[in-house]
Formats: structure tokens, sequence, C-alpha cells
């Protein structure tokens, strides 16, 4: 009797190897997927903490609060003695929005 080769179809359709062979398979591809979405993640921590980084400069060059000013002001308000200088009030609203854009580096923007 003549030794034939092993069946090729015999090996495909041994169940307890293709399901070793799939569980190794996708192990491996739930193992790149994961370190991919760490990857992603560590990114994403590294965005946020820049964000965080530039967040905290801008405020601490933000001047500090005179609560005593803005008690007088508020006073002065109520009491109908405080008037408002429109075009100051434009220059500083404009100088504040430009010093957060040069802070945060998007100085592209529209003026």
């Amino acid at each position: 009797m003549k030794n034939s080769p092993p069946n090729l179809n015999q090996q495909k359709s041994n169940p307890a190897k293709n399901s070793v062979v799939a569980r190794f398979s996708s192990a491996r591809d739930s193992a790149a997927q994961r370190r991919q979405l760490e990857g992603e993640i560590s990114l994403e921590a590294l965005k946020s903490q820049v964000d965080m980084e530039k967040l905290e400069t801008i405020i601490r060059q933000s001047p500090d609060i005179n609560a005593s000013r803005v008690v007088s002001l508020h006073h002065r308000i109520e009491a109908g003695e405080y008037e408002i200088d429109p075009a100051r009030v434009a220059e500083k609203l404009f100088a504040f929005e430009t010093s957060i854009d040069v802070a945060s580096g998007d100085e592209t923007r529209d003026e």
C-alpha cells in the first residue's frame, strides 16, 4: 500500500486546530487594536495636557480682580452715575481678544 500525502482538506476541517489558530489570530488582532487605541488615548492626553498648559499660562497672565473697584463700579451703575464710553469698551475688548489669540497661537483670526 502506498503512503499518500496528507489530505489538505482533512487538515482544514480539523476544528480543534482551526479553533486554536482562530483564537491566536483573534488575540493578535485584538492586541494590535489595543496598542493602537492606547496610542490614540496617549495622544489625546498629551493634547489635553498642552491645552491645559496654555490655559494656565493665559490665566497667570490675566490681571487680578480688584474687588473694591468692582463694588464701587457696581454702586455707581446702580445709582445711574456710571456712563459707558462705547469707543473705550470696543478698544479694551479688541485688545483682550487679540491677547487671547496671541497667547493661544491663533493669530489668523479675522479682525
